[in-house]
């Protein structure tokens, strides 16, 4: 009985590791019960327990007559989660996180109308976040040099950025202004998108618990895969 458990874990998490990493695409039909017992070497029994988990998760769906395909994955909530990252969004859900480093420059404060107090320099990061491979928003980002570590580099700019943050800082809140917007370039090849395809805008002011802001992020993010949803209290 044991070792049925065990088996039927490990197919299970062999078949939704290929859905995550995209060797089983959205809406692609899976190899049959047979094929699949015969690659494992395992029953079909143990196919069907692992293959019915799948569809406990919402991950594969079975159409009669036709055989079990990947699931469309649903839409993401924006402020579903509270106040947490791109990544942190991303580990929660079970998805592969990529981050590709568009531009890293610094400016002045002057440069912009942004009030981080006293004068000092700026990280401007754009960044292009996916899950899965597929593209999912643009990331414009503001963040005073000093918060960020001395020897903050490319490679960490593709990381965590509240992560890095909270090396030094405690974050507290976020104001969120969130717009419909239609997608135009060339923000519409980077989420490959058509041009004008419906979408939101995302501009938000994150600060520390004693209210020193921290980040201001202006992000793009493609209308065909977010939702936004909002708690509101009286």
């Amino acid at each position: 009985m044991t070792k049925r458990v065990t088996l039927f874990t490990e197919v299970a998490d062999e078949l939704r590791r290929r859905i995550q990493t995209g060797v089983y695409s959205e809406q692609m039909k899976l190899p049959s019960d047979y094929e699949l017992a015969d690659e494992f070497g395992v029953s079909r029994l143990t196919i069907r327990k692992a293959v019915d988990q799948l569809i406990s998760e919402q991950r594969l769906v079975k159409h009669r007559g036709k055989g079990t395909y990947v699931m469309r994955a649903p839409k993401l909530y924006s402020g579903h989660y509270g106040l947490t990252s791109f990544t942190e969004v991303g580990e929660h859900l079970g998805k592969d996180v990529q981050t590709k480093l568009l531009s890293l420059k610094k400016i002045k404060t002057d440069q912009v109308a942004l009030d981080f107090g006293e004068a000092r320099e700026l990280f401007v990061i754009q960044r292009l976040r996916q899950y899965n491979q597929t593209a999912m928003t643009v990331e414009e980002l503001w963040i005073p040099v000093d918060y960020l570590p001395p020897t903050f580099s490319e490679e960490q700019a593709t990381q965590s950025l509240f992560q890095l943050l909270e090396q030094s800082h405690v974050i507290g809140y976020s104001h969120q202004e969130i717009a419909a917007v239609n997608i135009e370039a060339p923000y519409h090849e980077l989420l490959n998108v058509p041009l004008h395809q419906a979408g939101f805008k995302m501009m938000s002011e994150t600060y520390s618990v004693d209210g020193a802001l921290l980040l201001y992020d202006c992000s793009y993010y493609r209308g065909d895969e977010y939702r936004i949803k909002q708690t509101l209290q009286r």
